[in-house]
């Protein structure tokens, strides 16, 4: 949307949507999207499959294509103007660039931000800007382009909870909303006072199989919400419409089997009131095999649930997400144990079970008792 105006980028350029018609404004070797130069309003930037294409506005307020910016030839689909007029460009597949314009708008001069700024990953960065700061989400998290030291820094607004997850999309609409769309995450921040945003898990969390993470793109000329690009179409999204009040449901254990005995230490019957804790069981160390046997009340995406599992007492952490509902360990030794599982809910929150209590006895010919035993043999002996 440029003065007004709607314009649609084509792999074969630029067109105006007017009047229930597309009509042509320029033919480049395709088209993203387009931008107005904050520091030349007079000009418009487009982002092509070859480098950048200058536009002007007419005295009809509409883009007249002028020429193909010389000095630079990848993909732009992502682009911003930074404070100084310079034009950064992340390339998906290629890294991050910084052009500064000459005074004529006819060519760039190229920086490869590889070799002069520190980042983490150079590879599948996208641009973003939110409230005038520009942002990178990469395969390690969120970072920030520092326009007053030039210079590339971690994030302090937004990594707290995209920590260093892969983001695929990052982007503020006319709301104020700064929706993410990250690898384990489906959301918006949602701005309390300035340069302080409440995060809310998303209902698209549900729907996430339904994008094309290499080409996610957020319309923002909508009334209301906004619209998001999926494989089949579009999705409206309305970000005020999230209903927060949800029943939390944690995963449980259904059942705990020795698999060498073959026997049931535990079981809960199906639709079985949830107790606050339950008994410790008890097993004798030289149980092979113990096996724990999950549920998820998740009744939606049922082919893509998710558990991560921790036994307090074995592991350091909670293991690598898995798909099982199943999870064994063997040769436990004497002692005791917490057995935890995690999950998603339907917006995409971390939800951990109640523990499940282990505890493992030793065989008798090394419990206390048959110490003692041992012990008075010696003195009768």
């Amino acid at each position: 949307m440029i003065n007004n105006k709607l314009y649609a980028g084509h792999h074969t350029g630029l067109f105006l949507l007017e009047n229930g018609k597309a009509k042509r404004k320029a033919t480049t070797n395709g088209l993203w999207h387009v931008k107005q130069l904050r520091s030349n309003p007079k000009y418009v930037i487009g982002g092509t499959y070859t480098g950048l294409f200058l536009f002007k506005v007419n005295e009809q307020h509409e883009l007249e294509g002028l020429r193909k910016i010389d000095g630079f030839d990848e993909s732009s689909r992502f682009f911003e103007e930074d404070r100084k007029g310079n034009i950064w460009v992340s390339q998906y597949y290629k890294g991050l660039y910084k052009l500064n314009l000459n005074n004529s708008l006819t060519e760039v001069a190229v920086t490869d931000a590889s070799e002069s700024y520190d980042l983490p990953e150079w590879e599948h960065i996208i641009l973003a800007r939110i409230d005038n700061e520009l942002y990178l989400g990469t395969e390690k998290g969120i970072f920030k382009i520092d326009q007053n030291t030039d210079s590339i820094v971690e994030d302090q607004l937004f990594s707290s909870v995209i920590g260093e997850n892969w983001v695929y999309l990052l982007e503020q609409d006319n709301q104020k909303n700064i929706h993410v769309f990250s690898e384990n995450r489906v959301g918006f921040f949602k701005q309390v006072s300035a340069n302080n945003y409440a995060y809310i898990p998303s209902s698209l969390f549900q729907l996430r199989n339904s994008f094309n993470n290499d080409l996610l793109k957020v319309s923002k000329n909508v009334t209301n919400g906004v619209f998001f690009n999926a494989n089949e179409g579009f999705i409206h999204y309305r970000p005020n419409l999230e209903d927060r009040v949800t029943i939390e449901k944690q995963p449980i254990v259904s059942r705990v089997y020795s698999v060498a005995e073959d026997s049931i230490l535990y079981f809960r019957m199906p639709f079985e009131n949830r107790q606050d804790s339950v008994e410790s069981i008890k097993i004798i160390q030289g149980t092979k095999v113990l096996q724990f046997i999950v549920e998820s009340f998740k009744f939606k995406d049922v082919n893509n649930r998710q558990f991560r599992y921790f036994l307090k007492g074995f592991n350091s952490n909670y293991g690598d997400w898995t798909s099982s509902t199943i999870k064994e360990y063997t040769n436990l030794k004497a002692g005791n144990y917490e057995f935890y599982v995690q999950t998603f809910n339907f917006l995409g929150e971390i939800v951990t079970s109640q523990p499940l209590r282990i505890k493992v006895k030793p065989p008798f010919y090394k419990s206390p008792a048959a110490t003692i035993i041992y012990g008075v043999f010696g003195l009768l002996l």
